[in-house]
């Protein structure tokens, strides 16, 4: 969970290519729907294969890495390009904000933690 949850920012940042998925999510108004107003699907929604390849290392390392990872993420100005997602194409770093805090809080919750 840790590296899924990683991937998906790393990708964000433009570190990991992820091919895209095709369909309607891609566009606006619908991506800022789901992103935006609609909860996270529990249990319904795919995750792109690309987000699915990393391996688990060592616990504390993958923690670390992830703790890192989203420093780098937070710390991300105005005027950083932000990779296209996957799923909903280009879109705002607020956006994308909110679709990691979701997906981040999703797992978290899914988990226990």
């Amino acid at each position: 969970m840790l590296i899924h949850v990683g991937d998906q920012m790393r990708q964000a940042l433009g570190e990991l290519e992820v091919a895209p998925v095709p369909g309607p999510l891609a566009h606006r108004p619908l991506n800022w729907l789901l992103i935006h107003v609609l909860p996270w699907p529990k249990g319904k929604a795919q995750s792109p294969p690309g987000f699915l390849l990393g391996e688990s290392i060592v616990w504390d390392e993958d923690l670390a890495a992830l703790k890192e990872l989203i420093e780098r993420f937070a710390s991300c100005g105005p005027g950083f390009a932000w990779a296209a997602s996957p799923v909903f194409g280009r879109i705002s770093r607020c956006d994308w904000g909110v679709l990691v805090h979701k997906h981040l809080d999703h797992h978290l919750r899914q988990f226990g933690v």
